[in-house]
């Protein structure tokens, strides 16, 4: 085959490396995602829009956020709608600002009531940190 078609084997196998590298990082990308999620927590609502800018500023900083154990953090807060997030852990854990985005963002996308255009919610995480969303006084 390689007579006849000169090439094809590297061709070939470059192309299965570059699906291979494309499967693994899809696959850590998955592990980010939260474990579990809770839109009934014991908080009034935020408003959907707000949180969204919310989420929009937290992934335009850059470095890391760090939290003491079993601390929270209020990071986000703009018209009585805020993100905290949480370190659930018993030591102090840093997780990049991309993660709470991503933790809000999925409480937006599966916790939002359309009726009221508002959202409240939990996200947790397998490395024991938790993104929440609700509404609080700023």
């Amino acid at each position: 085959m390689e007579a006849d078609y000169p090439g094809w084997n590297a061709t070939f196998q470059a192309h299965l490396a570059a699906i291979s590298t494309i499967s693994a990082s899809s696959a850590d990308a998955a592990k980010e995602w939260p474990e579990t999620f809770q839109c009934r927590i014991p908080y009034d609502p935020a408003m959907y829009t707000d949180i969204k800018e919310g989420i929009d500023y937290l992934r335009g900083l850059t470095g890391t956020a760090i939290n003491d154990p079993g601390k929270c953090g209020r990071v986000s807060c703009s018209y009585n709608s805020a993100i905290y997030w949480c370190n659930d852990n018993d030591y102090q854990k840093e997780v990049e600002w991309g993660q709470v985005a991503d933790g809000g963002k999925f409480i937006l996308d599966r916790c939002a009531n359309g009726r009221t255009l508002s959202v409240k919610g939990r996200a947790t995480f397998a490395e024991k940190f938790s993104v929440w969303v609700r509404k609080d006084w700023c």
